[in-house]
């Protein structure tokens, strides 16, 4: 199923984040006349485009097709409740841009947008976005699509709490399904995220400025994080494979991160990764579901109703692909710390399920089967120590004596597990072979009880 950001999800057949929100509340009162801004709270935003994007998504039809939803476009006026909000939060109550221009060989490139804004919520919170960008290639039959986003900046400061998030990109390339499902790849990208104590004015420069320190320019309000708890995320990236194999689907994900950063807190964590497969995922379900959605989503439904018929889909889908074997690997899940490396390999499936059994969280967890493979070097085990101690201790406590306790900590849970036949040490590294079957756990076939791990 096609994802993109935010509003331009609906013009990719119904992204499923808007599925289980209800509709835009009605507005109380008309928007007053510009230049003066309306100030919304959070729901408002989020009503405002969870609206857009249902009048947007009802222009595609279930075919999905670009060429249809252009020309309805032309003649389309949003409802007036979301006419209202589109008013206050963007000044304009038809702000988005949705063109085509010809790209050769029938096919079209089309265009997607909205203009960058920002405004003020009752908290006192200052949102702000830069423009954003969508253009789909669609060969003649609507068949094929090659898709790029770019959008610069979004952020929302409130009382020296902030979010930003700058230089985020889209990319995609994929192939229609007889289903109507999409197959191929997509990735999403965030170039820096950033979260926590920025102390600043809520203001639209400083928002600027925070997005020039991001990029490594001149420090402005990203310089001020020490003030408070705060977080940066470098180089975050999610990529999305989709792949037919007859009658059942294959679903890729990969999810990297150059660098997590905490201040105040230990050192960053670095080169994070989380390769994962889904396997043996019913095709004609997918497709069910895919039909299901974008009729519950784009349908002239109540909010009470959308949410009733969202269910029974989401139930319908879970209970096909569980009972007819699906399979979920992750290849990776590693991360750095300090130049050692954690790593983690795991396959879980479920033995012999029925239908019945997938509403009764007891039998689903009986009949799971989970196999992990776990891999942490004895020096990464030992800074794990101090950082999970080091809280618990005055600023000014001695730093030998503390490194010395939390090696001894560390050291004697892992001469437990290996004492006990639960793990081995193979070059420098705590490795162990966990499995869960019959709702019981165990480590290198032997049991495995979670209070091994505690400090006893």
């Amino acid at each position: 199923m096609n994802k993109t950001f935010l509003l331009a999800g609906a013009l990719l057949a119904g992204h499923p984040a808007f599925a289980a929100a209800p509709p835009p509340a009605p507005a109380v009162d008309a928007a007053p006349p510009a230049p003066q801004r309306t100030r919304f709270d959070h729901g408002e935003l989020l009503a405002t485009a969870i609206g857009a994007a249902h009048d947007l998504g009802a222009l595609l039809g279930p075919e999905d097709t670009l060429a249809k939803a252009l020309a309805n476009y032309r003649q389309f006026e949003h409802s007036p409740a979301t006419q209202r909000n589109l008013q206050a939060v963007f000044g304009d109550q038809r702000p988005f841009e949705f063109s085509g221009v010809a790209a050769g060989k029938g096919a079209t490139r089309y265009r997607f947008g909205f203009p960058g804004r920002g405004y003020l919520s009752p908290s006192g919170s200052n949102y702000s976005w830069s423009a954003f960008k969508l253009e789909l290639l669609r060969n003649k039959a609507e068949s094929r699509q090659r898709g790029s986003a770019e959008w610069k900046l979004v952020s929302v400061l409130n009382e020296g709490r902030s979010l930003l998030g700058a230089n985020m990109f889209y990319d995609s390339r994929q192939t229609r399904a007889p289903g109507g499902l999409w197959y191929g790849s997509e990735r999403y990208r965030i170039g820096t995220l950033m979260f926590g104590g920025l102390d600043a004015p809520a203001t639209p420069a400083a928002t600027a400025d925070s997005a020039r320190s991001a990029e490594g320019g001149p420090a402005g309000v990203a310089s001020e994080a020490d003030k408070g708890h705060s977080g940066t995320i470098q180089g975050l990236e999610l990529r999305s494979d989709m792949r037919q194999r007859g009658a059942v689907t294959e679903l890729r994900y990969q999810l990297a991160a150059q660098s997590i950063v905490v201040k105040p807190g230990p050192l960053p964590v670095q080169d994070v990764s989380l390769k994962l497969r889904i396997l043996n995922v019913n095709t004609a379900a997918l497709s069910d579901f895919r039909r299901g959605l974008h009729a519950v989503v784009f349908g002239q439904v109540s909010a009470d109703e959308r949410a009733g018929l969202m269910q029974p889909l989401w139930e319908r889908l879970l209970k096909t692909t569980l009972t007819q074997g699906v399979v979920l690997i992750v290849d990776e899940l590693s991360a750095r710390y300090n130049g050692n490396k954690a790593a983690l390999k795991a396959r879980v499936s479920f033995d012999q399920l029925r239908e019945d059994d997938v509403a009764t969280p007891g039998v689903l967890l009986q009949k799971m089967v989970a196999d992990i493979d776990l891999r942490v070097p004895v020096e990464l085990a030992k800074d794990l120590a101090y950082v999970m101690a080091r809280p618990h201790f005055s600023a000014d406590m001695d730093e030998t004596k503390l490194r010395a306790s939390s090696d001894a900590v560390a050291a004697k849970l892992i001469g437990k597990l290996v004492g006990g036949g639960l793990a081995r040490v193979e070059r420098n590294e705590l490795r162990m072979a966990i499995q869960f079957k019959g709702g019981k756990l165990s480590a290198d076939g032997k049991p495995l009880s979670l209070a091994v791990f505690s400090g006893g």
